[in-house]
Protein backbone atom coordinates (compact mmCIF):
# COMPACT_ATOMS: atom_id res chain seq x y z
CA UNK A 1 0.00 0.00 0.00
CA UNK A 2 2.83 2.42 0.85
CA UNK A 3 4.46 1.83 -2.54
CA UNK A 4 1.18 2.58 -4.30
CA UNK A 5 0.68 5.79 -2.30
CA UNK A 6 4.25 6.89 -3.06
CA UNK A 7 3.63 6.28 -6.78
CA UNK A 8 0.40 8.31 -6.68
CA UNK A 9 2.12 11.16 -4.80
CA UNK A 10 4.88 11.18 -7.43
CA UNK A 11 2.43 11.52 -10.32
CA UNK A 12 0.38 14.07 -8.41
CA UNK A 13 3.42 16.38 -8.11
CA UNK A 14 4.31 16.26 -11.81
CA UNK A 15 3.28 19.49 -13.55
CA UNK A 16 3.50 17.91 -17.02
CA UNK A 17 0.08 17.48 -18.75
CA UNK A 18 1.18 13.93 -19.57
CA UNK A 19 1.02 13.18 -15.85
CA UNK A 20 -2.60 12.06 -16.22
CA UNK A 21 -1.65 9.49 -18.82
CA UNK A 22 1.30 8.30 -16.77
CA UNK A 23 -0.85 7.97 -13.65
CA UNK A 24 -3.65 6.08 -15.37
CA UNK A 25 -1.26 3.77 -17.22
CA UNK A 26 0.76 3.11 -14.03
CA UNK A 27 -2.44 1.62 -12.57
CA UNK A 28 -3.08 -0.51 -15.67
CA UNK A 29 -6.11 1.57 -16.68
CA UNK A 30 -4.94 2.49 -20.15
CA UNK A 31 -5.70 5.98 -21.40
CA UNK A 32 -8.17 7.38 -23.93
CA UNK A 33 -7.01 9.24 -27.01
CA UNK A 34 -7.67 12.89 -26.27
CA UNK A 35 -8.34 15.37 -29.06
CA UNK A 36 -5.08 17.27 -29.57
CA UNK A 37 -6.58 20.70 -28.91
CA UNK A 38 -8.07 19.53 -25.61
CA UNK A 39 -5.02 17.52 -24.52
CA UNK A 40 -2.93 20.70 -24.79
CA UNK A 41 -5.26 22.40 -22.26
CA UNK A 42 -5.46 19.53 -19.74
CA UNK A 43 -4.51 20.67 -16.23
CA UNK A 44 -4.29 18.94 -12.92
CA UNK A 45 -7.04 20.33 -10.67
CA UNK A 46 -6.56 17.99 -7.70
CA UNK A 47 -5.49 14.52 -6.72
CA UNK A 48 -6.61 12.19 -9.53
CA UNK A 49 -8.43 15.10 -11.19
CA UNK A 50 -7.42 16.44 -14.61
CA UNK A 51 -9.59 18.75 -16.65
CA UNK A 52 -9.67 21.39 -19.34
CA UNK A 53 -12.48 23.19 -17.51
CA UNK A 54 -13.12 24.58 -14.07
CA UNK A 55 -14.66 21.93 -11.82
CA UNK A 56 -17.65 23.19 -9.86
CA UNK A 57 -19.34 19.81 -9.31
CA UNK A 58 -17.41 16.63 -8.55
CA UNK A 59 -17.22 14.38 -11.62
CA UNK A 60 -18.60 11.62 -9.42
CA UNK A 61 -22.00 13.26 -9.88
CA UNK A 62 -22.42 12.01 -13.43
CA UNK A 63 -26.01 13.12 -13.92
CA UNK A 64 -25.07 16.78 -13.38
CA UNK A 65 -22.78 16.57 -16.42
CA UNK A 66 -25.40 14.77 -18.53
CA UNK A 67 -28.08 17.33 -17.61
CA UNK A 68 -25.68 20.19 -18.31
CA UNK A 69 -25.09 18.89 -21.84
CA UNK A 70 -28.81 18.38 -22.41
CA UNK A 71 -29.89 21.81 -21.20
CA UNK A 72 -27.02 24.24 -21.81
CA UNK A 73 -24.57 25.29 -24.49
CA UNK A 74 -21.38 23.59 -23.28
CA UNK A 75 -17.89 24.34 -24.54
CA UNK A 76 -15.69 21.38 -25.51
CA UNK A 77 -13.88 19.81 -22.54
CA UNK A 78 -12.21 16.72 -21.11
CA UNK A 79 -12.32 15.49 -17.53
CA UNK A 80 -10.34 12.50 -16.24
CA UNK A 81 -10.67 11.63 -12.58
CA UNK A 82 -11.02 9.03 -9.88
CA UNK A 83 -13.23 9.75 -6.94
CA UNK A 84 -16.08 8.42 -4.88
CA UNK A 85 -17.16 7.83 -1.33
CA UNK A 86 -17.41 5.07 1.25
CA UNK A 87 -15.54 1.80 0.91
CA UNK A 88 -16.75 0.66 -2.49
CA UNK A 89 -18.39 3.53 -4.39
CA UNK A 90 -15.30 4.62 -6.32
CA UNK A 91 -15.06 5.16 -10.05
CA UNK A 92 -12.91 6.41 -12.89
CA UNK A 93 -14.58 9.21 -14.83
CA UNK A 94 -13.73 10.09 -18.42
CA UNK A 95 -15.93 12.85 -19.77
CA UNK A 96 -15.46 14.23 -23.27
CA UNK A 97 -17.54 16.94 -24.91
CA UNK A 98 -16.50 17.78 -28.45
CA UNK A 99 -18.47 19.28 -31.31
CA UNK A 100 -21.92 18.04 -30.30
CA UNK A 101 -20.71 14.72 -28.85
CA UNK A 102 -20.89 14.11 -25.13
CA UNK A 103 -19.31 10.87 -23.93
CA UNK A 104 -19.56 10.24 -20.19
CA UNK A 105 -17.85 7.14 -18.75
CA UNK A 106 -18.26 6.42 -15.02
CA UNK A 107 -16.48 3.12 -14.41
CA UNK A 108 -16.11 1.14 -11.19
CA UNK A 109 -12.54 1.05 -9.84
CA UNK A 110 -10.75 1.58 -6.55
CA UNK A 111 -13.24 0.26 -4.02
CA UNK A 112 -12.27 -2.06 -1.19
CA UNK A 113 -14.45 -4.89 -2.50
CA UNK A 114 -13.80 -4.23 -6.20
CA UNK A 115 -11.58 -6.54 -8.24
CA UNK A 116 -9.40 -3.64 -9.34
CA UNK A 117 -7.23 -5.71 -11.70
CA UNK A 118 -10.31 -6.89 -13.60
CA UNK A 119 -11.77 -3.40 -13.38
CA UNK A 120 -8.59 -1.89 -14.86
CA UNK A 121 -8.78 -4.29 -17.82
CA UNK A 122 -12.43 -3.35 -18.44
CA UNK A 123 -11.64 0.37 -18.16
CA UNK A 124 -8.80 0.05 -20.67
CA UNK A 125 -11.18 -1.80 -23.00
CA UNK A 126 -13.84 0.92 -22.50
CA UNK A 127 -11.28 3.59 -23.41
CA UNK A 128 -10.47 1.67 -26.61
CA UNK A 129 -14.15 1.43 -27.60
CA UNK A 130 -14.69 5.08 -26.62
CA UNK A 131 -11.88 6.08 -29.01
CA UNK A 132 -13.67 4.19 -31.79
CA UNK A 133 -16.99 5.84 -30.93
CA UNK A 134 -15.40 9.30 -31.07
CA UNK A 135 -13.84 8.51 -34.46
CA UNK A 136 -17.08 7.03 -35.81
CA UNK A 137 -19.25 9.89 -34.53
CA UNK A 138 -16.86 12.43 -36.03
CA UNK A 139 -16.94 10.76 -39.43
CA UNK A 140 -20.61 9.78 -39.45
CA UNK A 141 -21.72 12.62 -41.71
CA UNK A 142 -24.31 13.66 -39.11
CA UNK A 143 -23.95 17.25 -37.92
CA UNK A 144 -23.68 16.68 -34.19
CA UNK A 145 -24.04 20.38 -33.55
CA UNK A 146 -27.53 20.10 -35.09
CA UNK A 147 -28.34 16.71 -33.54
CA UNK A 148 -26.20 16.30 -30.40
CA UNK A 149 -25.18 12.80 -29.34
CA UNK A 150 -25.03 11.97 -25.62
CA UNK A 151 -23.57 8.62 -24.52
CA UNK A 152 -23.54 7.65 -20.84
CA UNK A 153 -21.82 4.45 -19.69
CA UNK A 154 -21.89 3.85 -15.95
CA UNK A 155 -21.28 0.75 -13.86
CA UNK A 156 -23.33 2.35 -11.08
CA UNK A 157 -26.20 4.18 -12.73
CA UNK A 158 -26.72 2.26 -15.96
CA UNK A 159 -26.02 3.30 -19.51
CA UNK A 160 -27.96 5.05 -22.25
CA UNK A 161 -27.53 7.13 -25.36
CA UNK A 162 -29.53 9.94 -26.89
CA UNK A 163 -29.61 11.71 -30.25
CA UNK A 164 -31.03 15.22 -30.30
CA UNK A 165 -32.55 14.71 -26.85
CA UNK A 166 -34.35 11.47 -27.76
CA UNK A 167 -33.33 8.39 -25.82
CA UNK A 168 -32.33 5.60 -28.21
CA UNK A 169 -31.47 2.76 -25.88
CA UNK A 170 -30.92 2.11 -22.19
CA UNK A 171 -29.16 -0.60 -20.18
CA UNK A 172 -29.63 -1.26 -16.48
CA UNK A 173 -26.32 -1.49 -14.58
CA UNK A 174 -27.40 -4.84 -13.12
CA UNK A 175 -28.09 -6.35 -16.54
CA UNK A 176 -25.22 -5.01 -18.64
CA UNK A 177 -21.79 -3.58 -17.97
CA UNK A 178 -20.47 -0.38 -19.48
CA UNK A 179 -18.23 -2.16 -21.98
CA UNK A 180 -21.20 -4.10 -23.39
CA UNK A 181 -23.23 -0.91 -23.68
CA UNK A 182 -20.38 0.97 -25.40
CA UNK A 183 -19.90 -1.89 -27.86
CA UNK A 184 -23.61 -1.84 -28.70
CA UNK A 185 -23.52 1.92 -29.26
CA UNK A 186 -20.46 1.51 -31.49
CA UNK A 187 -22.18 -1.24 -33.52
CA UNK A 188 -25.28 0.95 -33.95
CA UNK A 189 -23.17 3.92 -35.06
CA UNK A 190 -21.19 1.80 -37.52
CA UNK A 191 -24.33 0.20 -38.97
CA UNK A 192 -26.13 3.53 -39.23
CA UNK A 193 -29.30 2.14 -37.61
Amino acid sequence: MKARLAKIKYWFKRPDPRAAQALFESEGLGFPTLPRELAAKLKQRGKWLYSTRKIEVSPYFLQNYAEEFETEQVNDYVILSHDGHGVNSWAIQYYLVKSGLCLLLHLRWGGVYTDNDKGAEEIAACFTVADKIVAEAGGSGVDLNEKPLLIVASDFYGSYWMIDGVRQNEWDARESNSLEALNEVLELLVSGD
